[in-house]
């Protein structure tokens, strides 16, 4: 039986606790926030060193939601709680991205998201 040298990948460990973390903890939670801001930070290294920044229909139509959720700050009804709302849809576009960015063209990372999905599902129950 044959061993295959598997080299652990910073990007594939960042997106295992990344999405972990969105299944395991509430949304407002700090430890969330702090592996948030890793993430982007990760995927801002990765993009900067592949020198490509993926963006397709997806990425177009978050756009196009964050520059409508920013206009309904006028029509809200407590523009407080409208500005904090932006402020986390805009962070989980911004993770979104990324992780676009990152799964784009690599069936393994997908692979490795889902098993992630449900042995994190599995371990909350």
């Amino acid at each position: 039986m044959l061993i295959k040298d598997k080299k652990i990948n910073l990007v594939n460990i960042a997106l295992i606790i990344y999405v972990f973390s969105l299944i395991f903890f509430d949304e407002g939670n700090n430890i969330q926030k702090i592996i948030k801001l890793i993430f982007v930070c990760i995927g801002l290294a990765y993009i900067t060193k592949r020198g490509k920044i993926y963006i397709d229909k997806y990425i177009v139509w978050m756009l196009i939601f964050m520059m409508f959720a920013t206009l309904s700050i006028n029509w809200s009804i407590s523009h407080k709680n409208a500005k904090t709302m932006i402020t986390t849809v805009l962070l989980n576009n911004i993770c979104n991205f990324f992780l676009l960015n990152l799964v784009y063209n690599d069936k393994n990372r997908i692979k490795i998201i889902v098993k992630t999905i449900i042995f994190s599902s599995i371990l909350l129950e």
